[in-house]
């Protein structure tokens, strides 16, 4: 619900402008009170400028949220053809309206945060991974190209499941990759590069562009702080969505 999803982000945002449940123009989104006065007076100083859908990843980056923060699978979509603008027919549809994700059961994920070696497409940062905010992208990758989940403290973990693609852009997921556990964080550079230590492999994600790997307290009991995804297939033609990186710890 809407409810539960703004809990979420106010645990994992100290401070946040919009959240998005639609990925359509103007529709489905959020505002807290607190700055309903000056996104109206945002749109109305430069209305004339641009559309309102173009003025909104300005209004919230000016304070302070760097990322998009969407809900998926989306909740509104637009009926009918009819447009807002004069003479113009509305043919687009959300496609990510309806079930996006697979279920794949309520996850701990406790707190943490997701890097890769990779820049993110626009704003799809690597973080988005790890929330229902969104999903990692990236228009290319290679062979020892990684993504790495490290845990504010180490935890236990039982279960991982790993999604790559969607309904969208099916061709975009892992065509393999290696996932490796270790014990603790060594460092962490102010440019975002991170050092972990003795990686162990846990599993692999297959062709299909997804891992469940369970029972991982039996193969690894001691804790664990990095998640580390090595790519071993690389692509230039297809780009790289992941989707959603859920985590279960052992209780």
């Amino acid at each position: 619900s809407i409810a539960q999803h703004i809990e979420k982000i106010n645990a994992q945002n100290a401070s946040w402008v919009m959240s998005e449940y639609s990925n359509l123009g103007h529709i489905g989104k959020l505002v807290p009170n607190s700055y309903l006065k000056e996104i109206a007076l945002f749109y109305l100083f430069f209305y004339e400028e641009m559309p309102v859908d173009f003025l909104m990843p300005i209004f919230y980056k000016l304070f302070g949220q760097r990322d998009i923060i969407e809900f998926r699978p989306s909740l509104f979509q637009h009926m009918g053809t009819s447009s807002s603008l004069k003479n113009k027919k509305q043919l687009k549809m959300d496609p990510f309206y309806g079930s996006e994700k697979e279920f794949v059961g309520v996850a701990d994920n406790p707190r943490g945060f997701v890097v890769s070696s990779r820049r993110p497409y626009t704003d799809f940062h690597a973080n988005l991974a790890y929330t229902d905010a969104g999903y990692f992208w990236v228009n290319e990758y290679r062979v020892d190209d990684h993504v790495t989940l490290v845990f504010r403290e180490p935890v236990r973990l039982s279960r991982l499941v790993i999604l790559t693609g969607n309904k969208q852009h099916p061709e975009d997921l892992i065509r393999g990759a290696d996932v490796y556990l270790s014990p603790r964080l060594t460092a962490w550079t102010l440019k975002g590069a991170i050092s972990c230590l003795g990686f162990s492999k846990i599993g692999d994600i297959s062709r299909s562009g997804t891992a469940d790997i369970r029972d991982i307290s039996e193969r690894y009991p001691d804790p664990v702080q990095c998640v580390r995804i090595v790519i071993t297939v690389s692509s230039t033609k297809f780009w790289l969505i992941i989707r959603e990186i859920a985590v279960w710890i052992k209780k």
